[in-house]
């Protein structure tokens, strides 16, 4: 209350006292009555009774003024991988500390390999936003904690405990999976055990199902050892290239219980400690076709990481994965090799978004480079004949921008329907009858069950 009536009713009986009224709040202004906040004032403890500031007072913080209203900035979510969660197709299966792949955003196929989630609206890429994971389709049967049950494949060993093999192990073991990690490297190892995983340094024989996420120029020889310390197991190896993989399991004796399949995920870190389980939750999956049990492996695919299967022969695998991860690899490598080579030294100190983004998985593991392109050699070599002859139509047309301006704005307008390819999608009541049909087909979960449609329609 104002101070002069305070000092007028002292003098007053008790019963002629105004009541007493909070004082009314002020904008501001030297005048602004003060009042008690019991928490400042320190109610019933040595501070009690003392006013606070004023709002003016209290907005001046080391000789400066703050705004009266300032909206709280929400926090940035932690990053999961640093330069940001970007995914891509990538080499998996580096042991721990054994190379750094790339980093690579790719445009869909007509095949339908990729088709992710647009980030920040930029039409030039593709992919979930920074610091999410990608979101899972529709679960088949859930568990009662919520959580897909996985139908088929109750005990896993995966071998090779990197980026991609950490991944495959960790959410199949959130799945409640018994899922054993195995790789040569102790301090991998160590790390797998300090995650809840159970650990070994060599396969155990009753495993149903051997994950092989190992470097390629490894895959022959563990493909060979897996088809002997695990003879009854279902083998699958996530490597990039699957016409190699295929041949050599076939040489190791395996046919009829191996299945090649390739996450098109990953990120530009490598080893266990950047894994994690969500990083190859719904995001496309290739399952070669061959004589092992297919159908097994899409159901676990796409009951375990929400994923939408793609499968396919072998060899378009190659030649898909050749156009849209194997040729970036060449052009990210010659880009940069081409402005290290530049006379121009102020290059580098104007490169900006469009030269790092265009030569990300250039520069990293150059023996994980060789082994991915030289394995796909035959594929990777067409596609970069028919890069040659386009870009010499390019160099021609400087010349003319008609005809540049035509030939930009025809990739423009093709554009959607190659990075969003369109799918028919069809109730799916026999996956057996699905995958022997011709062509690439893709397989994902619905809502009442699964669905199929065909990848090139």
């Amino acid at each position: 209350m104002p101070r002069s009536r305070a000092r007028r009713d002292r003098h007053r009986p008790a019963d002629l006292r105004q009541p007493l009224r909070p004082a009314r709040r002020r904008r501001g202004g030297r005048g602004q009555r003060r009042r008690l906040h019991p928490v400042r004032a320190g109610v019933g403890g040595p501070g009690a009774g003392r006013r606070t500031r004023s709002r003016r007072r209290r907005r001046r913080v080391a000789g400066r003024a703050v705004p009266r209203r300032q909206r709280a900035r929400p926090a940035a979510p932690p990053a999961r991988r640093p330069g940001g969660p970007g995914r891509q197709h990538d080499q998996p299966g580096d042991a721990a500390g054994a190379g750094d792949p790339g980093h690579l955003r790719v445009p869909a196929v007509p095949v339908g390999l990729v088709q992710r989630r647009r980030r920040r609206g930029d039409a030039g890429r593709v992919g979930p936003p920074r610091g999410l994971g990608p979101a899972a389709g529709p679960d088949l049967a859930a568990g009662p904690d919520g959580r897909a049950a996985v139908t088929v494949f109750e005990r896993v060993a995966v071998v090779g405990a990197g980026l991609i093999g950490g991944s495959v192990a960790r959410r199949l073991h959130a799945r409640g999976v018994d899922v054993v990690v195995v790789d040569p490297d102790a301090g991998t190892r160590a790390a797998a055990s300090a995650a809840g995983l159970a650990v070994a340094d060599a396969l155990p024989a009753d495993r149903d199902l051997v994950v092989l996420a190992t470097p390629l120029d490894a895959l022959a020889t563990v493909l060979a050892d897996a088809a002997v310390a695990a003879p009854d197991a279902v083998v699958v190896d996530v490597g990039s290239v699957k016409v190699a993989a295929a041949r050599a399991a076939a040489a190791a004796g395996l046919a009829g219980r191996y299945v090649g399949a390739h996450p098109m995920a990953g990120t530009e870190q490598s080893g266990f400690e950047h894994s994690y389980p969500d990083l190859l939750v719904g995001v496309r999956w290739a399952v070669a076709r061959g004589d092992g049990p297919v159908a097994d492996v899409v159901r676990l695919v796409v009951e375990a990481f929400g994923a939408t299967a793609v499968v396919l022969d072998a060899e378009e695998h190659d030649r898909a994965v050749g156009l849209v991860s194997h040729a970036p690899h060449v052009l990210a490598n010659a880009l940069l090799e081409l402005a290290e080579r530049a006379a121009e030294p102020t290059a580098s100190h104007l490169a900006a978004g469009s030269f790092r983004d265009g030569t990300r998985v250039a520069g990293r593991n150059a023996e994980r480079t060789r082994n991915m392109l030289a394995d796909n050699a035959g594929a990777l070599a067409g596609v970069l004949d028919d890069l040659v002859a386009l870009l010499a139509h390019y160099r021609r047309e400087l010349a003319d921008p008609d005809a540049l301006g035509a030939r930009l704005q025809a990739v423009v307008d093709g554009a959607a329907a190659v990075r969003r390819p369109d799918a028919d999608w069809r109730a799916c009541p026999d996956l057996d009858l699905v995958l022997s049909a011709p062509g690439p087909v893709l397989v994902r979960a619905g809502a009442g069950g699964l669905e199929w449609a065909p990848a090139q329609p």
